[in-house]
């Protein structure tokens, strides 16, 4: 299985996880849009201007297969759950 490594975070700070195996990309992107939204949900990271974080997932290259700002990341969960029936427009 692929390794990927999952970094959010500004210019000033990044909190990094390394060494996550999964079956390919799109898994590598459907994880850095649930990691970002446990991670912010939690409340256990208080981080300034979360407005301003992105999420980079690197492969064991180091090579870029995903990148969001958090709000485009928070989006993207939103519109997941969405076209799965969890969330519903009013």
């Amino acid at each position: 299985m692929p390794c990927y490594t999952f970094q959010v975070g500004n210019a000033a700070t990044v909190i990094e996880a390394v060494g996550i195996d999964l079956e390919d990309n799109d898994s590598a992107r459907e994880y850095a849009i649930a990691f970002v939204s446990e991670l912010f949900q939690s409340r256990h990271w208080d981080f300034p201007d979360w407005e301003a974080c992105s999420i980079q997932v690197l492969d064991a290259h180091d090579t870029e297969v995903f990148s969001a700002s958090i709000p485009k990341a928070a989006v993207m969960e939103r519109d997941g759950l969405r076209s799965q029936g969890f969330w519903k427009n009013n």
